[in-house]
Protein backbone atom coordinates (compact mmCIF):
# COMPACT_ATOMS: atom_id res chain seq x y z
CA UNK A 1 0.00 0.00 0.00
CA UNK A 2 3.09 2.30 1.06
CA UNK A 3 4.23 1.78 -2.91
CA UNK A 4 0.72 2.55 -3.77
CA UNK A 5 0.46 5.81 -1.68
CA UNK A 6 4.16 6.93 -2.78
CA UNK A 7 3.74 6.64 -6.80
CA UNK A 8 0.43 8.32 -6.62
CA UNK A 9 2.12 11.40 -4.66
CA UNK A 10 4.71 11.55 -7.01
CA UNK A 11 1.94 12.15 -9.60
CA UNK A 12 1.32 15.56 -8.67
CA UNK A 13 5.18 16.87 -8.91
CA UNK A 14 5.35 15.59 -11.93
CA UNK A 15 2.53 17.49 -13.52
CA UNK A 16 3.47 20.62 -11.64
CA UNK A 17 6.87 20.06 -13.56
CA UNK A 18 5.33 20.00 -16.57
CA UNK A 19 3.32 23.27 -16.48
CA UNK A 20 7.08 25.09 -15.08
CA UNK A 21 8.83 23.42 -17.97
CA UNK A 22 5.97 24.61 -20.22
CA UNK A 23 6.08 28.03 -19.06
CA UNK A 24 9.83 28.03 -19.20
CA UNK A 25 9.27 27.09 -22.74
CA UNK A 26 6.83 29.96 -23.46
CA UNK A 27 9.03 32.63 -21.67
CA UNK A 28 11.97 31.39 -23.72
CA UNK A 29 14.31 30.42 -20.50
CA UNK A 30 17.88 29.67 -20.84
CA UNK A 31 20.48 28.60 -18.10
CA UNK A 32 22.57 31.08 -17.27
CA UNK A 33 26.10 30.27 -18.56
CA UNK A 34 25.79 27.27 -20.85
CA UNK A 35 22.22 29.22 -22.51
CA UNK A 36 20.76 25.73 -22.56
CA UNK A 37 16.98 25.79 -22.82
CA UNK A 38 15.35 25.66 -19.23
CA UNK A 39 11.96 23.32 -20.55
CA UNK A 40 14.51 20.25 -21.56
CA UNK A 41 15.34 20.02 -18.40
CA UNK A 42 12.31 20.44 -16.84
CA UNK A 43 10.95 17.89 -18.83
CA UNK A 44 13.80 15.56 -18.24
CA UNK A 45 12.40 15.85 -14.44
CA UNK A 46 9.28 15.50 -15.18
CA UNK A 47 9.47 12.31 -17.61
CA UNK A 48 11.85 10.84 -15.01
CA UNK A 49 9.20 11.54 -12.17
CA UNK A 50 6.50 10.08 -13.93
CA UNK A 51 8.60 7.27 -14.64
CA UNK A 52 9.26 6.58 -10.63
CA UNK A 53 5.73 6.60 -10.15
CA UNK A 54 4.47 4.17 -12.60
CA UNK A 55 7.41 1.86 -11.02
CA UNK A 56 5.90 2.54 -7.82
CA UNK A 57 2.32 1.97 -8.61
CA UNK A 58 3.33 -1.16 -10.82
CA UNK A 59 4.90 -2.20 -7.46
CA UNK A 60 2.08 -1.93 -5.72
CA UNK A 61 0.01 -3.22 -7.48
CA UNK A 62 2.24 -6.66 -8.22
CA UNK A 63 2.55 -6.82 -4.19
CA UNK A 64 -1.27 -7.10 -3.98
CA UNK A 65 -2.15 -9.14 -6.70
CA UNK A 66 0.90 -11.50 -7.15
CA UNK A 67 2.87 -11.04 -4.51
CA UNK A 68 4.91 -14.43 -4.81
CA UNK A 69 5.89 -13.22 -8.33
CA UNK A 70 8.23 -10.61 -6.52
CA UNK A 71 9.59 -12.94 -4.04
CA UNK A 72 10.87 -15.77 -6.62
CA UNK A 73 12.40 -13.07 -8.50
CA UNK A 74 14.29 -11.79 -5.36
CA UNK A 75 15.33 -15.51 -4.39
CA UNK A 76 16.60 -15.35 -8.05
CA UNK A 77 18.71 -12.83 -7.87
CA UNK A 78 17.34 -10.56 -10.81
Amino acid sequence: IVSLVCGGMLWWPAERVVVLAERARSYGDLTEYLEIPQFYIGWFIAVFTYLTAAALIGRGLALIFAPTVLETLKEEGR
